[in-house]
């Protein structure tokens, strides 16, 4: 799905109504039934609704819910600047409410000293994404007053954007703007519901499909990973297969206290579908991981507490993958410089690998074309330093990954898979379970055991951080976010796999 920025989603409006001969208010009144649908799924008619309505077509969106909440037997009321100029489609939808006899306020100094309704479900449909100019005073106070009515309300509701919020650009330390407990977006996500500093204000969001046409003529170098993006990249396999077929991946990694790092990357690599996974570990850790991966092969360090240079034949592995638990011993350093310089097929680095390659940013440019790199947000700063904000953390990695003509695969809530032409695919799989010992090594034998049975590093990179996500999400079905270990993930991967046929 494509994140189209805000003035490209207005001229989709325009267009969607020229090509289906419809007017603008009945574009409005879909996309006012949408959110009403949402509203009743979700709360019904028993609380009462208060709805914030500016006077632009946001407001109108506000004024369509208002009636159509009504007509379905809830209790509503609407606040409004009385006697303002308003949009064409605002004053129509204003006018068609007189015959409701629903409750109006109005939004003035003194009316905003007052309170709405306990538990009310307040909805913000004041400003939405047409913020165009720094906010004024009252529209300011507006916003502040909203904020604060989150003490008395149910839950805050944002249509299309929160109002005072920039969908375009990330929010400053002094960004106003309604802190929303649910954002109602329209057609696509926004570009700024997936960083950190926008969940305060977004809260979480939901994209409602009002009927646009496809934006097949709009370019976005930004996407949101679905589930139909995927289609076409698993193949059956064929009746006569045999192991040879499915790729030999190489996992090297584990230190003395980190041998499960790599039993996890080996498990997951396999339950990717490898045909054969061979994992290169300190000499202390053969015994143990034999004891808890049976269908992996191993090769047994010349040091028994860290993996050191050994005469490996890279070539025969269809793939390396280097980090879990590995640690950063000067030996292991020289093993990861060999196996950059020996691979002659995309890698995957993770963990201590890439801390490795922030103290030797000058080997980034050995390692081969279209190999990935795993990071978590502090892993990934080691290299390119600190980051004012997570988007800026995004743009050093499209950059680095520019130069470098590598995937970055920058782990976070809202994983991004960056490429070395600028595109961002962020993934919509996964949960805050996963933020656990572990997890991180499972995505790695994922791609790992994709990339071993000849995906493009781009599909073995979208497909591996999908399943990694629907993994967790499935774990968490007949579980719970609070107890989630990366074992789970593993276990998960085959119902993951059967979901994505």
């Amino acid at each position: 799905m494509k994140i189209l920025n805000t003035a490209q989603v207005r001229q989709l409006d325009k267009d969607s109504i020229a090509n289906q001969q419809i007017s603008s208010d009945a574009l409005m009144e879909r996309a006012g039934g949408c959110c009403a649908d949402w509203l009743l799924n979700q709360f019904g008619i028993s609380k009462p609704y208060e709805i914030i309505c500016g006077n632009g077509n946001n407001g109108g969106d506000g004024l369509v819910i208002a009636r159509l909440l009504t007509l379905a037997g809830a209790k509503v009321s609407i606040w409004i600047f009385k006697d303002a100029e308003r949009s064409d489609d605002n004053q129509l939808n204003l006018a068609r409410l007189t015959a409701l006899n629903i409750v109006q306020h109005e939004m003035n100094d003194a009316s905003l000293k007052s309170q709405v309704l306990p538990g009310a479900i307040l909805i913000d449909a004041f400003i939405g994404s047409g913020l165009k100019q720094p906010l004024r005073e009252n529209t300011l106070g507006v916003i502040l007053w909203m904020n604060a009515q989150k003490k008395t309300a149910l839950s805050l509701i944002s249509i299309d954007c929160p109002s005072g919020f920039n969908a375009d650009a990330p929010p400053t330390i002094n960004s106003a703007a309604v802190m929303a407990d649910f954002t109602l977006s329209f057609h696509c996500p926004k570009l700024m519901f997936f960083f950190e500093e926008s969940y305060k204000f977004t809260g979480q969001w939901e994209v409602l499909d009002i009927g646009l046409d496809k934006d097949l003529g709009l370019a976005s170098q930004y996407e949101y990973l679905l589930h139909n993006d995927l289609e076409g990249i698993i193949k059956p396999r064929y009746l006569f297969s045999h192991k040879g077929y499915f790729g030999h991946a190489l996992i090297a990694g584990g230190s003395k206290g980190h041998c499960g790092a790599v039993v996890l990357a080996a498990k997951s690599c396999l339950r990717a579908g490898a045909g054969l996974v061979t994992c290169l570990l300190p000499g202390d850790c053969v015994t143990s991981f034999h004891g808890s991966c049976d269908e992996a092969m191993t090769i047994s360090s010349s040091e028994a507490g860290h993996i050191a240079p050994s005469p490996i034949l890279v070539s025969r592995f269809s793939t390396v993958a280097f980090g879990p638990g590995a640690g950063k011993h000067d030996d292991t350093a020289r093993l990861l410089k060999y196996l950059i310089q020996e691979a002659t097929t995309p890698m995957v680095i993770d963990a201590d690998g890439i801390n490795i390659l922030a103290e030797n940013m000058t080997w980034l440019s050995f390692i081969p074309p279209g190999s990935i790199l795993t990071p978590h947000p502090r892993e990934f700063d080691r290299m390119a330093g600190n980051s004012v904000n997570t988007f800026e953390r995004m743009e050093k990695a499209i950059e680095l990954a520019r130069l470098n003509d590598i995937i970055i695969v920058l782990k976070d809530a809202f994983t991004r898979i960056i490429f070395p032409d600028g595109r961002v695919y962020f993934n919509s799989t996964g949960n805050p379970g996963m933020a656990t010992g572990g997890s991180g090594d499972v995505l790695t034998g994922i791609i790992a055991g994709l990339l071993a049975q000849g995906l493009s590093s781009e599909n073995a990179a979208k497909l591996g951080v999908f399943l990694h996500g629907l993994s967790g999400d499935i774990a968490i079905e007949n579980g719970h976010e609070q107890s989630m270990v990366a074992g789970d993930l593993i276990s998960c991967l085959p119902q993951a796999w059967r979901r994505l046929a």
